[in-house]
């Protein structure tokens, strides 16, 4: 396979690891993404059915944790369209939604870890192309890289 085509198979995956509530759009199914994700990666049928169970996991996990997460985004845009937002409640409000992104940073880092452990090399190395890919120039835990870290 061409270079070219390569970068224009890895590109169209881009979505496939999306957690659901940065999406605006109404998410893709797990499922359809594990899918998407097994053909892209040519994954056995034996991986494919060790890696549903961690999809699903993962889906149980996060779905609260998106609720929660979406609830707190409104509680905040509404406290801070109040004539004189209380500070202490807004930064009470910020530090839980912080403490829930991790929650979900940590779900998504243990399916991670467990979904790359069933790959091949040649499987992790596409795996790992198409995720610097989606997460363009992030480190380790999506934090920007070193010219960001004075910041």
């Amino acid at each position: 396979m061409s270079f070219k085509r390569t970068i224009l198979t890895l590109t169209a995956t881009l979505g496939l690891l999306a957690v659901p509530f940065l999406a605006q759009a109404q998410p893709e199914p797990a499922g359809h993404r594990l899918e998407r994700l097994a053909r892209f990666l040519s994954l056995t049928d034996a991986q494919v059915a060790s890696a549903q169970p961690l999809a699903e996991t993962l889906k149980s996990r996060i779905e609260p944790l998106v609720d929660s997460a979406r609830k707190q985004r409104q509680a905040i845009k509404e406290m801070l369209a109040t004539a004189n937002p209380d500070p202490a409640q807004v930064g009470r409000a910020v530090i839980a939604g912080h403490q829930t992104r991790e929650q979900v940073k940590a779900a998504m880092e243990e399916f991670d870890r467990s979904f790359a452990a069933l790959l091949t090399p040649e499987q992790k190395t596409r795996y790992e192309a198409m995720k610097a890919l989606r997460f363009g120039h992030r480190g380790a835990g999506g934090k920007r890289g070193p010219g960001r870290a004075g910041r």
